[in-house]
């Protein structure tokens, strides 16, 4: 039995409509071989595809405006049992993500690594590192790698 690939995004205020998430679930399903559980964190299920998964979009303590932005996905870093029970290996996905490409080598990528993160190339040499593609592994949370971003 293939092991079920799981994709999670997040969706909150206007700036993305359910277009957004429709379309990055087709692209993920597509894109993927095996069954597929696709879940978005968001503040309106309306117009999202029924295969969509929605739950309410975790609160954050951080002070706004600040928390309308990227900084909601720390939510995603929670302990599984306050994150609506998500637990196993996730493939966390902007809404802006474009997929071209098979998106089942994530899965598959250094399995026994904790926290994977690949570096912004807007900002090269920084130890900055993107978040729009992250592999979460065991329960859907990242947890602080070992060693800095860009170290062997």
């Amino acid at each position: 039995m293939q092991k079920v690939k799981q994709f999670i995004c997040m969706k909150w205020g206007s700036l993305y409509g359910p277009e957004y998430v429709n379309r990055l679930y087709a692209m993920a399903r597509a894109h993927s071989t095996g069954p597929v559980r696709f879940v978005c964190l968001t503040d309106d299920r309306e117009g999202i595809r029924q295969e969509v998964e929605c739950h309410d979009c975790p609160q954050v303590d951080i002070p706004l405006p600040h928390r309308m932005r990227g900084w909601r996905k720390l939510s995603t870093y929670a302990n599984s049992e306050n994150l609506f029970g998500l637990t196993g290996q996730w493939l966390f996905l902007d809404l802006d993500v474009v997929v071209l490409g098979s998106l089942d080598v994530f899965f598959d990528y250094e399995p026994d690594k904790t926290f994977i993160v690949m570096h912004n190339w807007t900002q090269p040499k920084k130890g900055i590192g993107n978040t729009s593609v992250l592999p979460l592994h065991g329960r859907c949370r990242a947890i602080p790698a070992r060693q800095p971003v860009g170290g062997a």
